[in-house]
């Protein structure tokens, strides 16, 4: 059978073996494919099996989604409008990148000491693990942006058009992505779970005060403005508002324009005052270029985060397989 825990990976992924040539072995006990084979199915039916975290992710989602709906149940295309359609965007950028990162730190960096020593016996590659984990794992996130997304949008009564609705769940699930493949980068680059933990809140509160929403871009120094590139939340926000403002028109109704009151006739107006110079990638613009730069995001941090666990594991790895060694010079 399948071992529950990862504790048994060691002799799961490395049983019954033998006949696999040496050259597709490279030094371990069976070949990528099988590696990355074994590894896939251990991962998911240990992310299945439990249930504590499934059901925890479906509850908090759906609790988030009625809490944010009944509190904007009652938000019109007026002028007053357009502060709470912003501010509960930004939110949802902070709720989906705070759940999934934290998520995983814990889980993850626990894991971790278990992978290392299966690793140092030559019981599978680091990318078989990653990207198998990686492959396994991907339904057990998305579920959370799914269903929180399909709660929220509606009761909250964001942008009709169907693709708006669409596209609000493509940025929803690239923002879980990102945040775990963050969550992952920053595991792998701390001594321990506690440290992981104690540093990702910096990181965090970092990206929502370059996420657009606190400050508008223009204002930051010249010489940081390329930081607001490294957040998420940047990224995030500006698609969410992209989608939900672009070609929207807006009443003047609540305001006395006669007085001298300013109104914002359109939603493109709205996307001009947050963000002076759109996102334009690869000659795209729009909410598919946040999507674009998005998806890029989410490629590049899970590639740093290899990196960063292939550069810290080689000590490790070493120092394991020169202990081997000796034991068996004393044996």
């Amino acid at each position: 059978g399948i071992p529950d825990k990862a504790a048994g990976a060691g002799a799961s992924v490395g049983a019954g073996v033998g006949a696999e040539p040496a050259s597709f072995t490279q030094g371990y006990h069976s070949s990528w494919g099988r590696q990355f084979s074994l590894i896939f199915w251990r991962s998911c039916v240990n992310t299945w099996r439990d249930k504590g975290a499934l059901i925890g992710k479906v509850v908090s989602s759906m609790f988030f989604a009625l809490f944010l709906g009944g509190i904007y149940s009652n938000i019109t295309y007026d002028q007053k409008s357009i502060q709470d359609r912003i501010g509960v965007l930004f939110f949802f950028t902070i709720n989906q990148t705070f759940g999934n990162l934290f998520g995983v730190l814990n889980a993850f960096g626990k894991e971790m000491v278990v992978v290392e020593r299966e690793r140092a016996s030559k019981s599978y590659s680091l990318s078989a693990y990653y990207l198998a984990k990686m492959v396994a794992e991907l339904p057990f996130n998305l579920i959370g942006p799914l269903i929180f997304g399909s709660i929220v949008y509606f009761l909250v009564g964001l942008n009709p058009a169907p693709e708006a609705f669409l596209s609000f769940i493509v940025i929803l699930t690239l923002i879980a992505c990102c945040a775990v493949g963050l969550g992952l980068a920053v595991t792998s680059a701390s001594p321990s779970p506690e440290a992981a933990v104690a540093l990702a809140p910096i990181i965090v509160v970092l990206m929502i005060l370059m996420g657009g929403f606190y400050i508008n871009l223009e204002s930051l120094p010249e010489g940081i403005r390329w930081i607001p590139n490294l957040s998420i939340m940047r990224h995030a926000f500006e698609g969410l508002v992209v989608n939900e403002f672009k070609g929207v028109e807006l009443s003047c109704k609540d305001v006395d324009t006669s007085a001298g009151d300013v109104c914002i006739k359109t939603g493109d107006e709205v996307i001009d005052r947050l963000f002076a110079t759109p996102m334009v990638i690869f000659g795209v613009e729009g909410r598919f270029a946040l999507m674009i730069t998005l998806f890029i995001y989410m490629i590049v941090i899970n590639i740093v985060a290899y990196l960063i666990l292939a550069f810290s594991s080689k000590t490790y790895l070493k120092m394991d397989e020169n202990k081997q060694r000796e034991l068996g010079k004393s044996q």
